[in-house]
């Protein structure tokens, strides 16, 4: 059997218990995190924090608005999560316009990196393509030729559009769950889709989908963001576009003085057990 060294299991047990941080909380029914509305659309109205009067979902907020086309609308909040990070989580519902005769275009969620795009909370424009340079980005796109998919996409390209697995645009809200890993050379994502029956007073929900599972994204080094939402409708295409339960967790890198300190902790210990034996194997005098 494989025996480790007090120095190799005190170190990984350093890595492995960073503290956890919940660094973007934000309902629309609490204070939450700090967030900016942006209309960069001519078209009214500006993004909105709609009253439900539901059980158990008081506010959320609209984005995109069913009576009117060329809305382009973001959220977006001030940085919290550290410098460097091994693992994120973002939870989030999401709400498109049940499917009549238009949908509106999409919804688009960014991760924006706080160096080009500062640490502030107003966000740029986002579609349901969000291709924006030094920034990652999921696309919830209901419209076009492929009018049911979702998209990745890193520093302004596109990297695939994948089957959800049910119709997003069911008027109903469903549930988002997206998982970053840091990995060499990269970071692998995962988006775990959650359905909703209905009805809006009393959800059903289905069992989770998986469309995208670790897929690797090269050159993408998690480190300090913030995140924004974005919705669209076009210039014929409109509908109810809404967001609500908004939360992310990471899991930062150790800090290096707290790798230094398990370090130091652990030679001590790794003496003491050596000292020990030697004092149990030198034999006494009387």
């Amino acid at each position: 059997m494989t025996r480790w060294s007090p120095l190799v299991l005190l170190m990984l047990l350093g890595y492995l218990i960073a503290p956890v941080h919940a660094n973007t909380i934000q309902d629309f029914d609490s204070v939450g995190t700090t967030f900016a509305l942006t209309q960069h659309g001519v078209a009214f109205p500006p993004p909105l924090l709609i009253d439900n009067n539901l059980p158990g979902i008081e506010r959320y907020l609209r984005l995109g608005g069913a009576l009117f086309t060329g809305q382009l609308n973001t959220i977006g909040f001030v940085a919290t999560e550290p410098e460097h990070f091994r693992h994120m989580t973002a939870n989030f519902d999401f709400r498109v316009g049940a499917r009549a005769s238009t949908t509106g275009e999409g919804l688009g969620f960014v991760l924006l990196d706080t160096t080009v795009y500062g640490k502030s909370a107003a966000a740029p424009a986002i579609t349901e393509e969000p291709n924006l340079p030094d920034a990652f980005g999921i696309g919830f796109d209901v419209a076009g030729t492929n009018n049911n998919h979702i998209s990745l996409h890193f520093d302004g390209a596109t990297l695939g559009e994948f089957d959800p697995g049910f119709d997003l645009a069911a008027g109903l809200f469903h549930h988002a769950l997206v998982t970053l890993d840091a990995v060499p050379g990269g970071a692998e994502v995962t988006v775990v889709l959650t359905r909703n029956l209905g009805p809006a007073a009393n959800p059903l929900f289905a069992a989770p989908t998986t469309p995208v599972s670790d897929f690797f994204v090269a050159g993408f080094t998690p480190s300090q963001s913030r995140m924004a939402f974005g919705a669209h409708t076009g210039s014929d295409t409109f509908a109810n576009l809404d967001f609500d339960n908004i939360r992310v967790t990471v899991v930062p890198h150790p800090a290096p003085l707290a790798l230094f300190g398990v370090g130091l902790a652990s030679l001590a210990a790794l003496r003491r057990r050596r000292v020990g034996r030697r004092a149990r194997l030198t034999p006494s005098r009387w």
